[in-house]
């Protein structure tokens, strides 16, 4: 939306924020407030600004923390807004769309601004790619049958694990319910066949599939013990030194030129 339409929002909203806030401090007290409303206390984001934190939220341009980081604002501080403000904007049917721009790291969303141009995706079919049985040992089917077996574990290890971090199940207004998953189960397990291969450095997978190094090393961290219970010793492999050396060891270059055909 345009600079004014989100100032026209802010201004419908205004009201039916406050009251939303004082409602949730009145049960927080667990009764009326002992001394009038006045400066102390006084919050650092305005009304407007946590209506545009909960629309970025809601438009998927990038997780709470690097909003909380862009902002010098706690990660609480920023789910506590977007929980708020989130259900007065579903109580006036605001409906916020997704947006195809997604951004991991905060430098990423200021130099958009700056710029107006978003580093490119990564290439669509980049899991087809890697699944080339030169690099992972194995055949495309029997990659297939391992993963099938894996997804089951894998899902409920990483739910399992996010509760005990909640304390309890997901609370209205946290990422779970907004955010797809950037890599897809499907994806992390060949990640860790492909790590386990020793087929390339962390960084050229982080680089591959658009992510940083500390995810890709989370990912092979919780799917070792998975992959040593199946049995799945996979002979090391000479790893590339580049992203496009190994690309290049599986797929021709783009825009190659075509080889004549011989005359009949």
């Amino acid at each position: 939306m345009s600079h004014e339409e989100l100032d026209a929002m802010a201004r419908h909203l205004t009201s039916a924020q406050a009251a939303r806030r004082e409602e949730l401090r009145h049960q927080q007290r667990g009764g009326k407030r002992r001394q009038v409303p006045g400066a102390h206390g006084r919050s650092l984001l305005s009304a407007r600004d946590r209506l545009l934190i909960t629309v970025l939220h809601l438009r998927q341009v990038c997780a709470q923390k690097v909003l909380a980081e862009i902002l010098q604002v706690t990660p609480p501080a920023i789910g506590q807004v977007i929980r708020e403000t989130r259900s007065v904007l579903d109580e006036h049917h605001y409906a916020i769309t997704p947006t195809a721009l997604h951004f991991t790291q905060a430098q990423e969303v200021l130099a958009f601004v700056r710029t107006g141009s978003a580093t490119p995706p990564r290439r669509s079919d980049i899991s087809t790619v890697l699944s080339d049985p030169s690099l992972t040992g194995m055949s495309r089917e029997d990659l297939q049958k391992l993963t099938d077996r894996l997804l089951v574990r894998y899902t409920a290890l990483r739910e399992r694990r996010r509760y005990q971090r909640r304390g309890g199940p997901r609370q209205p207004g946290t990422n779970g319910g907004a955010f797809h998953q950037k890599i897809p189960h499907v994806e992390r397990i060949l990640i860790a066949v492909l790590h386990q291969r020793t087929v390339c450095t962390r960084q050229i997978l982080a680089d591959l599939f658009d992510v940083t190094p500390q995810t890709i090393g989370t990912i092979c961290r919780d799917l070792r013990p998975l992959l040593e219970e199946e049995g799945h010793l996979p002979t090391p492999a000479t790893p590339f030194r580049t992203a496009a050396d190994l690309l290049a060891s599986v797929a021709p270059p783009e825009n190659a030129p075509q080889k004549a055909e011989s005359p009949r």
